[in-house]
């Protein structure tokens, strides 16, 4: 498993770009990027059907894009459905 693993990642990077200048640039705000990604990110659920919740929330995102719906109402209906597919996915643990 770790050989087949290792054919499909690339190799970590040699330093961090954390301090780099293209990160700090004000052109490409990164560094306000990540300040919101680690302040507001969540882990997600450890359940299979969470590959359904990203499905669900894909098809929400282009319905908004396409302009078939609002942004609110496709949340709204993504909502429902994520709740729906996660309690199926609960109630298929326990048996």
């Amino acid at each position: 498993m770790l050989a087949y693993n290792q054919t499909l990642s690339g190799l970590p990077p040699r330093q961090s770009l954390q301090d780099s200048a293209y990160v700090h640039d004000p052109t490409y705000p990164l560094d306000k990027f990540a300040g919101v990604v680690l302040r507001y990110s969540r882990p997600q659920p450890l359940i299979a059907a969470y590959a359904e919740c990203w499905s669900i929330m894909d098809q929400a995102i282009i319905g908004v894009v396409q302009k078939k719906q609002t942004a609110k109402d496709a949340l709204a209906a993504a909502a429902q459905q994520r709740d729906v597919a996660i309690g199926r996915a609960y109630s298929h643990a326990g048996k």
